[in-house]
């Protein structure tokens, strides 16, 4: 395979900015396709309800909709919301093969199990750089990036991370919640700082035992207190990970959506707003009538449609307890891309001339 550098954010010198792409042989993806319909519905039947990551009809969406239904019984009750975010730390580099097919073999049997492993081991590598390419480096035993089982096998080990130490549960109207997972991302919500304590103890030994690092920078791995009663609160974790001990933030980036102490949408809103003017040079950009004639509106309408919709108002659906500013804070941002999109003037109050 190849493995070409992209960068990713922050300053192009530091090397933890750059996401390595990797390209496999597309004969190698048909058949492990191929391979994959063959045995998915086993693998998806025998990954828990609370993996949603690389799952045919499971998204981001259900686990937004199970963290705000938490947050709203929560404060209900009066109570408020602790929630534990864990991002495990390059997660495909910390795999390990064997444990993976062993866990894969339990759901599909051996011989596949077998194949699969083939299909890893013994590989070569070549890294696209800006001098040009490397030699071929040998990789005994990985879990190859780029291929189509590589994100069922990372599914599988993280969704252990209820099943290899302590049982925690959260319970909503008698449904039992335990911690969300999507590929490698963890998150558990609670009334209990016991609980996120014992959400954090499990991610310890998901570390043991799985050989696998958490990220503790407070944009990754974090606890968030939610309280909509208050400014918000502080806690004192007891407990930390590999790398350091955890955080406690005011906000966090969750699935794409912001998380604040005081339950609010502000910051997804605002985060939003800084997108439109971009995305209305876009539209004017591809559909200028210079370039597409008399189609430019349908064009316009169109990538307003496929682009604009799916970024700005991605998961409002999941949003509860709208305040009204906020509500007219999203029906304004439609407005300012439909009229800059259609370019209308301004409208006027009624009697301004």
């Amino acid at each position: 395979m190849k493995i070409l550098s992209l960068h990713k954010k922050g300053s192009k010198l530091e090397l933890e900015n750059k996401r390595g792409i990797f390209i496999t042989s597309n004969i190698s993806k048909v058949f492990e396709k191929v391979r994959l319909e063959l045995t998915n519905e086993k693998i998806n039947q025998k990954i828990s309800r609370f993996q949603c990551g690389g799952i045919e009809g499971r998204s981001t969406v259900d686990h937004l909709l199970t963290l705000n239904a938490v947050i709203d019984y929560n404060t209900v009750l009066g109570a408020p919301t602790y929630i534990w975010f864990g991002d495990a730390y390059k997660c495909f580099d910390k795999l390990d093969l064997k444990d993976c097919i062993k866990e894969i073999g339990k759901m599909i049997g051996w011989k596949d199990a077998l194949l699969i492993r083939k299909m890893n081991e013994n590989g070569k590598a070549v890294i696209r750089c800006p001098a040009g390419e490397t030699g071929a480096i040998e990789i005994t035993e990985n879990v190859r990036q780029g291929t189509i089982y590589g994100p069922k096998l990372c599914s599988i080990a993280t969704d252990k991370v209820n099943e290899i130490s302590r049982k925690n549960i959260t319970i909503i109207r008698n449904i039992e919640i335990e911690s969300l997972i999507f590929v490698d991302d963890i998150m558990f919500p609670t009334s209990r700082k016991e609980g996120i304590e014992m959400a954090i103890g499990n991610c310890r030994s998901l570390e043991q035992l799985k050989k696998f690092k958490f990220n503790t920078k407070p944009s990754k791995s974090a606890v968030l207190i939610i309280d909509r009663r208050t400014k918000g609160q502080t806690v004192h974790i007891r407990t930390e990970l590999k790398n350091g001990p955890i955080s406690s933030v005011s906000e966090y980036k969750y699935l794409g959506e912001w998380y604040t102490q005081n339950g609010s949408q502000e910051t997804s809103i605002k985060s939003r707003k800084q997108k439109v003017e971009y995305l209305l040079r876009e539209i004017r950009k591809y559909g200028d009538v210079k370039k597409v004639g008399n189609m430019a509106l349908e064009v316009r309408k169109k990538i307003y449609e496929t682009v604009v919709v799916p970024t700005l108002f991605a998961n409002i659906e999941t949003w509860s307890n709208l305040t009204e500013n906020e509500s007219n804070a999203l029906e304004q941002m439609q407005y300012r891309i439909l009229r800059g999109m259609y370019e209308q003037p301004k409208a006027r109050p009624t009697g301004e001339f």
